[in-house]
């Protein structure tokens, strides 16, 4: 239906569609037209659901991580493999959030603005949180910030059952003393290699092979779908630059919403806090307070006597000073108490939930309301802004329109609006870089309506502020690369695979010479290798081995009688390398110091704390009622 709509977009036709259309408004309402789409849901954990939504950022989060990882390459061959990583840390995550909340576990609001707090990208030019700043930084990302702080609330409440398991494990005397002996452990071992150059001259590859292995491994030279897109961007940031403001809208502004600017005022405080006993018999810590209280009235020093008493680890060392705060930031009745005081006053104890308070005032900075030169620039911002935002509206729905009325080109829609027709690099279904690697400009480049019948896209919203229309301009089918053109490719595969079958015969024939009593130096020497034998060899410092050589040092079991221990491996350089274990002396725990065992409990503590949660969460899901919708990943 829609392909005749577009391809018959003129004359009487368009008024006997739009007239269809009107009546259906007038029978069924326009609520029904604009009523919002149920979410998909990619998968079920207990019959909470995780929407496709989640899932597209969790794999976009997993595809920029291995991008970084991987400077650049080519992700298609993960692409699978980043579905499954990504659908499995949300299963994860749910079964985690609900062990949580099924365990009684909560967030209060006085910890969520904690952490609110401490986020530097929401404070201001001095360093103190900005609620203007926070929002708009929300803004940005296209939350509210009521769905982002529900989102912090979750993570801060998985987060409490992660480390309630990983930081309560303990290792024992005897598990350290265990690790010790095989971490200090020395062995004599030695290591015969055979270099790559050693066999090279014995190496032939035919063409009958090179085309055999191209049959055989057709998998491996695809090259996947890729399409070259011409697309428009229509941004908000781009709009407020043809927008202005006036002298007297800004006044106007400042007038109106001058609560916007009010600096509220901030105290320094210090204070010295005794701690209550979790039974709340509160006797013992009243009669400390109020006997520092009497020191501090007698002229003792307060910072000597915070750092000497307070139970607060935060502030006690800075001598109880806690910096500049605002009303509403601590416990009430601290509130209460601080914001009454005069400067370089002492209170009386002052009881809260956490204990006696005996608080100090350090210095005051009376509240103020900025004035209109101090931020003419900030409202003029919002103000064009603001009305950016409603041209924005107005300019995204010329752009679905016109995009429409001229299905096959964006030039019409480029002049009327004033945009730049640009131009992308090779994309293909797994995503290209920046603009290409959203999901939903994959899914609109990728539509039958651009891919197959050649239309422009409708407007793709990327959050609240830009919006792209694309439109098929090359594109290049999957195919298999031509013998030709990977043919040195298969000739370098073809050698590895001939120099690495020829050198572990010689490490056969070694190890087998070894065997029958022939020195290790003569036997390497007469096979083109070298004989290097190393005495009391150690984990860490095993520099002079190669690192797979390394491994097989210390993976060989102990040898029994004269005979050594031996295997092979080949080495990253493309040569081969046999390792013999004549002697292994395990490591001598009395002879750690304090500092090294206490090491060592942390490393197993972490190590013991990792396995206990993995082994919660296999529970989790075994018991769980798990459903996975593959067909809309």
């Amino acid at each position: 239906m829609l392909q005749v709509i577009r391809e018959r977009a003129q004359g009487l036709f368009v008024w006997i569609i739009v007239g269809l259309i009107v009546v259906s408004f007038a029978l069924w309402g326009v609520g029904e037209y604009f009523r919002e789409e149920p979410p998909i849901f990619v998968a079920k954990v207990n019959d909470e659901p995780i929407t496709q939504m989640e899932y597209q950022r969790a794999l976009q989060q997993e595809r920029d991580r291995l991008q970084q990882m991987l400077r650049g390459a080519d992700l298609t061959q993960f692409e699978e493999q980043l579905k499954r990583q990504a659908l499995e840390r949300l299963i994860d995550r749910k079964l985690i959030v609900q062990a949580a909340r099924e365990a009684g576990l909560t967030v209060s609001d006085r910890q969520l603005i904690a952490v609110l707090q401490g986020f530097d990208a929401f404070k201001d030019e001095n360093g103190r949180f900005s609620q203007q700043v926070y929002e708009q930084r929300i803004r940005q990302i296209g939350l509210s910030t009521t769905v982002f702080e529900e989102q912090l609330r979750t993570d801060l409440l998985a987060e409490q059952l992660v480390n309630g398991v990983t930081h309560t494990a303990f290792a024992t005397r005897h598990d350290v003393e265990s690790v010790f002996k095989l971490q200090d452990q020395q062995r004599d071992v030695g290591v015969a290699v055979f270099p790559l150059r050693s066999v090279e001259g014995q190496i032939q590859v035919s063409n009958e092979e090179i085309e055999a292995y191209y049959r055989e491994h057709q998998d491996a030279f695809q090259e996947p779908e890729r399409v070259k897109l011409a697309y428009l961007v229509l941004s908000m940031d781009d709009l407020m630059d043809r927008v202005g403001v006036s002298d007297e809208e800004i006044r106007d502004y400042y007038e109106g919403h001058k609560d916007l600017y009010a600096v509220p005022e901030e105290r320094r405080v210090a204070h010295i806090l005794i701690s209550v006993p979790e039974d709340g018999n509160d006797a013992d810590a009243k009669v400390k307070a109020e006997r520092i209280y009497q020191e501090l009235k007698q002229g003792a020093d307060f910072t000597e006597l915070a750092k000497k008493y307070s139970d607060d680890p935060g502030s006690a060392d800075q001598g109880g000073d806690l910096g500049y705060i605002e009303k509403g930031m601590l416990d009430p009745q601290f509130d209460e108490v601080a914001f009454a005081l005069p400067e370089r006053e002492i209170s009386e104890p002052v009881r809260t939930e956490f204990g006696f308070h005996i608080i100090k005032v350090l210095e005051v900075k009376p509240g103020e309301v900025k004035s209109l030169d101090e931020v003419r620039d900030e409202i003029a911002r919002e103000l064009r802004r603001e009305k950016a935002e409603k041209l924005y509206l107005d300019e995204l729905e010329r752009l679905a329109n016109q995009t429409f009325e001229h299905p096959d080109s964006l030039e019409p829609a480029a002049e009327a609006l004033g945009l730049q027709v640009r131009e992308s690099d090779w994309v293909t279904r797994q995503g290209g870089k920046g603009l290409f690697a959203d999901p939903k400009v994959l899914e609109a480049a990728f539509s039958e309506d651009v891919l197959e019948r050649g239309y422009n896209s409708a407007p793709v919203e990327l959050g609240k502020d830009r919006a792209v229309v694309l439109r098929l301009k090359e594109r290049r089918p999957a195919r298999t690369k031509p013998l030709e053109v990977v043919k040195t490719e298969i000739v370098q595969s073809l050698n590895q695979e001939k120099a690495a079958e020829l050198l572990a015969k010689k490490g056969e024939e070694f190890m087998a010479r070894v065997r029958a009593s022939e020195a290790p130096a003569q036997a390497a020497q007469a096979l083109g290798g070298e004989w290097k034998r190393v005495a009391d060899l150690r984990r860490d410092t095993g520099a002079e081995l190669p690192g797979e050589a390394m491994q097989v040092a210390f993976r060989l079991p102990r040898p029994e009688g004269a005979a050594p221990r031996m295997d092979g491996t080949r080495l990253r350089d493309g040569g081969y390398a046999v390792v013999a274990v004549f002697a292994v002396r395990d490591g001598d725990p009395s002879g750690m110091d304090a500092q090294t065992r206490q090491g060592y409990a942390q490393v197993l503590r972490q190590t013991f704390g990792g396995d206990e949660f993995n082994a919660l969460l296999n529970a989790l899901k075994a018991q769980a009622e798990i459903e996975r919708y593959q067909d809309r990943l």
